[in-house]
């Protein structure tokens, strides 16, 4: 009986949009800016969502997610690691030595196999649609 309330729930809740964004919404948008940006050179080996938070600013529905990810290097290369400012939410990574335009991104050079956790934040708004990853 239980799991029919939990689904019943569970269904209200997607056909009304009032769920907040959760892990799975975060981990697609980290695969798929990896996947764009990466040039094939690293993986996303974990993503954990750490906090959330709703809001409602100027009556717009919005929720911030908070997250780390562990991302694996499958070849040696130089990416944007954003050295002493931190990292800077992007996965750009290119074998070799980089151009003069990507050494602006403070870049490390790791090995094959490295791993690395970074953490960020995503913000989300309400939407006809649905949530709708803010820009």
């Amino acid at each position: 009986m239980k799991t029919i309330a939990v689904l019943v729930l569970l269904a209200m809740c997607f056909l009304i949009g009032g769920c907040s964004p959760g892990a799975s919404d975060g981990k697609q948008i980290i695969e798929t800016r990896i996947q764009q940006q990466s040039n094939g050179l690293i993986k996303l080996v974990s993503f954990k969502k750490t906090n959330g938070q709703a809001m409602e600013p100027m009556g717009i529905k919005a929720y911030t997610m908070n997250y780390t990810a562990e991302i694996e290097f499958l070849d040696d290369c130089t990416w944007g690691s954003g050295g002493a400012l931190g990292w800077p939410g992007t996965f750009a990574a290119v074998r070799g030595r980089p151009n003069p335009m990507f050494i602006n991104f403070s870049a490390s050079e790791v090995k094959k196999g490295q791993r690395v956790t970074v953490s960020g934040e995503f913000v989300f708004q309400k939407t006809e649609q649905g949530w709708q990853l803010s820009q």
